[in-house]
């Protein structure tokens, strides 16, 4: 899927609704969504419910963990 494709599939109206689901399903939580191409390098989309500075913060932290190998990833549904 080429970004212009997936832009249009994943506009700043959609990426509002998903935002709005996430708070609803995970209340008093902090969340970001990042929506990109999963062949290409670039973010396509984003959208927080915290501050960038938080973020940036997080983000950091979460980046520091993948590289050592310190997550711990959500097991894959059975259904």
């Amino acid at each position: 899927m080429d970004t212009e494709l997936m832009m249009n599939k994943i506009d700043a109206e959609k990426m509002r609704d998903l935002a709005d689901n996430l708070k609803g399903e995970i209340p008093n939580c902090g969340f970001a969504l990042i929506v990109f191409q999963p062949d290409g390098d670039n973010m396509v989309n984003y959208i927080s419910n915290v501050s960038d500075d938080f973020m940036i913060k997080a983000l950091e932290t979460q980046l520091d963990a993948l590289k050592k190998n310190h997550t711990f990833p959500t097991p894959e549904r059975k259904d």
